[in-house]
């Protein structure tokens, strides 16, 4: 066979000469044949692409012999000594020194088209880069630290301070303040610290003003228990018992009851308006007042009107007080009272009956000079005076409703009926089912005077 024919041995690298049988109507009439110069074509082809001035194109035969036209790049290749390298690197893409060689073979020719492009000038700028970037990398490091620990030492000075205030308010130190240095967030949280400080040493001295008010008020309270009757006054014909309730430490609510030097038993029941230590003192003065002077005065509306003058003009005119002022017979059988704007008591006769004592005048202190009546009336044996202020029918419900008169006259008639012997206890625990444990609005006080 000829040489290229396709069943011929391989031809040298660089010089192949290629045959073909030319037929017609089935029939071989020729053959033709030609002989390519490898060297020729493979130049043509390689300066045929566009490349870089810098790039080197060439080809690898079978053997890893490169071959390029251009005879500067055939030097370059060989003092890369690039037969050599690609014959031992098995990457497609090898790096030599400061190139870079970028391969394709052609597996039907044998032959790999390669190109070489110098990166040399790149690392080096990438090195200048790198060089450049990590100079100013460790500038601007220096420059954060010159910053950083000044305003670190600022910072540590600040919360130090802050530190140390805190401690010593934990201490017990309400005095303490920390000193504000500047306007940013350090000194307006300094600013916080003090005004939190200034707040705890006032809620403080308030706590304490409020304990000693605490105390005071005890006193007060123990101090008007002391006023008021503790024991049951027994009499021939029967007993007078009673109790008060204040709506705070100490009310403006009183009652008393005693025997005159004529035989007669005065009983008393007041409401000062307001409450608290305002009303507890002239609840006291008044109490003191009426101990003085009823043994003294015979006339209940002379003695009503005197009293009403005085608190007028000793108080201020918000200031009044309701009276039941009732006087007892030695035997026990009539009762008078003058009633000075308080509200209308209760008489229960031994049947079941209730009877209001119907009021009469105004309060003490409120209008002065008005005109006040003296009433009676006959009582009997087993009858019941039943007195009260208005904290008891005032007393509110969850709901806002009030006790009211009538619920207590029905707790009142159903007491008599059974035959209650502690009238109180009865009246007492039906105010409470009905406060429903809400807390008293207002003074209450009850007395009882039952006649045997």
């Amino acid at each position: 066979p000829q040489a290229g024919a396709p069943d011929a041995p391989p031809a040298p690298a660089w010089n192949r000469r290629f045959g073909s049988e030319v037929a017609a109507d089935g029939r071989v009439i020729g053959r033709l044949s030609a002989k390519v110069d490898s060297a020729r074509l493979l130049g043509r082809v390689l300066r045929s692409q566009v490349a870089a001035s810098d790039e080197v194109p060439f080809v690898v035969d079978r053997e890893g012999n490169p071959y390029t036209p251009n005879p500067e790049h055939r030097k370059l290749l060989a003092r890369l000594q690039l037969a050599d390298r690609l014959k031992n690197h098995s990457d497609t893409t090898p790096v030599l020194e400061e190139w870079v060689v970028a391969l394709r073979p052609q597996q039907s020719s044998g032959l790999t088209f390669g190109i070489a492009r110098p990166i040399g000038e790149g690392l080096r700028e990438i090195e200048r880069s790198t060089v450049r970037n990590l100079g100013l990398g460790l500038g601007m490091i220096v420059l954060a630290m010159l910053g950083i620990l000044p305003l670190s030492r600022y910072m540590t000075r600040n919360l130090t301070a802050l530190e140390q205030g805190a401690e010593r308010l934990a201490a017990g130190d309400l005095q303490a303040r920390v000193s504000v240095r500047s306007r940013d967030e350090f000194g307006r949280l300094s600013e916080t610290f003090n005004h939190m400080a200034g707040q705890l040493e006032r809620n403080q001295r308030e706590l304490v003003e409020r304990e000693r008010l605490r105390k005071e008020l005890e006193m007060c309270r123990q101090i008007q228990e002391e006023l008021l009757p503790s024991e049951p006054l027994s009499l021939p014909f029967g007993e007078i018992r009673g109790v008060s309730i204040p709506a705070r430490e100490v009310g403006g609510d009183f009652f008393d009851y005693f025997t005159l030097p004529s035989g007669y038993v005065a009983i008393l029941i007041g409401d000062v308006s307001g409450k608290g230590v305002a009303a507890a003192l002239l609840m006291a003065n008044l109490q003191a007042t009426l101990r003085a002077r009823l043994p003294l005065e015979s006339d209940l509306e002379a003695l009503a009107a005197a009293l009403d003058r005085e608190i007028a003009r000793q108080t201020p005119p918000e200031t009044f007080v309701t009276l039941f002022m009732g006087r007892l017979s030695a035997d026990g059988r009539r009762l008078e009272w003058v009633s000075a704007g308080h509200n209308p008591q209760f008489l229960i006769r031994r049947d079941g009956r209730l009877r209001r004592l119907a009021a009469g005048g105004r309060p003490l202190g409120l209008l002065p000079g008005g005109p006040y009546e003296c009433e009676s009336d006959e009582v009997e044996a087993k009858d019941i005076l039943f007195l009260y202020t208005d904290g008891l029918v005032e007393a509110e419900d969850p709901a806002d409703e009030q006790f009211g008169l009538e619920r207590l006259e029905r707790v009142l008639g159903e007491a008599a009926v059974k035959g209650n012997g502690d009238l109180l206890a009865a009246v007492e625990d039906a105010v409470a089912r009905h406060r429903a444990g809400r807390e008293a609005g207002d003074d209450a006080t009850l007395m009882v005077l039952r006649l045997s």
